[in-house]
């Protein structure tokens, strides 16, 4: 009887720590990579859904830039149509309250902070310029 009683404790013990460190332990949803999906509510083009961003765990992000011009896809600075995009580069993110994240980018001439609001743990909102952009988690 004290056997049984002795692994019914260390049973209940093991459970609560395994739960407890797994609610520690427990990753931020935005960590991951998103794709491009919509604006405006209408699915964005398969060349603009090669644009991605990286969230990582130290609070950096990353993000890839794919344009179009003339029926072509680009990647970032290959746009020959006069307008120069950087192809990829590297910022920070902030949490800033439940489901919701600020993003700080800075260019050589611009500082930017957009906040994405999080609609479930699969899909990201902006307002970018006006526009409704949803990002999808690959």
């Amino acid at each position: 009887m004290k056997k049984i009683f002795l692994f019914l404790t260390l049973g209940v013990l093991t459970s609560s720590v395994l739960v407890s460190c797994s609610k520690d332990d427990e990753q931020d949803p935005i960590i991951g990579t998103w794709y491009l999906y919509s604006k405006d509510n209408i699915e964005v083009s398969d060349c603009l859904k090669k644009n991605e961003i990286t969230f990582f765990e130290d609070n950096t992000f990353s993000n890839v830039y794919y344009g179009e011009y003339d029926g072509e896809c680009f990647k970032g600075k290959e746009n020959v149509g006069g307008e120069r995009w950087k192809d990829e580069w590297k910022a920070e993110w902030e949490k800033e309250g439940e489901k919701k994240y600020k993003v700080i980018t800075e260019t050589d001439s611009l500082k930017e902070e957009v906040v994405f609001k999080m609609n479930n743990n699969k899909e990201l909102s902006i307002i970018l310029e006006g526009s409704k952009v949803i990002w999808k988690k690959k």
